[in-house]
């Protein structure tokens, strides 16, 4: 089932229904707009226990909807119950492996498990899938330099300025000044060219980068 908008799966989708579950066959299911819709108005209102009552009512009525395994784990997410965040963008990702929205969000949520390699390869997945997409370039960057440190990163870009020197200024621009500055511009400039990658080359940018954390 498809998305309603991009924003709409980019947004953080919190909080839900206060009552009780209630077994499927007594339900009628709302529409998607409906269900989106009433997810909305609860992140506004910043129910995260709620919004749980509600994902799980969606993806019992709904089990095949990745957007529902999307709002159950912003829910876990906003409770602080990662472990059940995770497995949750995990079966959203099933139905929509493209999905790099949940992709960014599996990321954060093993970041904050410090599962970091696995958060590194999620977010490396994210950007296969959408090399425009900065929040998981900028994602990618913060973990590799709480990993790392300043150090790290200067190795790491003089390691890829080896292979493509055009590429790691833009690497180095998006994930350390845009991250220590949030220079609009300069991540502009820098997503411009790695929005052009091809796979290959965002396999090789990760390959240099992973081959640090171990």
């Amino acid at each position: 089932m498809k998305r309603l908008t991009p924003a709409l799966l980019c947004a953080v989708l919190v909080a839900g229904l206060a009552q009780a579950p209630v077994e499927a066959s007594s339900l009628t299911a709302p529409s998607q707009q409906e269900w989106v819709a009433r997810a909305q108005a609860l992140e506004r209102r910043g129910d995260w226990s709620g919004l749980l009552d509600w994902g799980l009512r969606w993806t019992q009525l709904d089990s095949r909807n990745p957007l529902a395994w999307f709002v159950l784990g912003r829910a876990y997410k906003g409770l602080d119950r990662v472990p059940e965040a995770i497995v949750a963008y995990q079966q959203n990702l099933r139905l929509e492996p493209g999905d790099v929205y949940a992709r960014t969000n599996l990321g954060n949520a093993y970041r904050d498990s410090k599962r970091y390699r696995d958060a590194l390869l999620a977010y490396r997945e994210a950007v296969r899938a959408d090399p425009g997409y900065l929040p998981a370039w900028r994602n990618f960057g913060q973990t590799f330099y709480t990993l790392k440190g300043q150090l790290g990163v200067a190795d790491a870009v003089q390691r890829i300025r080896q292979v493509n020197p055009e590429l790691a200024a833009a690497w180095s621009s998006l994930m350390v000044e845009y991250y220590r500055t949030r220079d609009a511009a300069s991540a502009r400039d820098a997503l411009q060219l790695l929005r052009g990658l091809k796979a290959e080359e965002v396999d090789r940018l990760f390959a240099i980068i992973l081959e640090q954390v171990r």
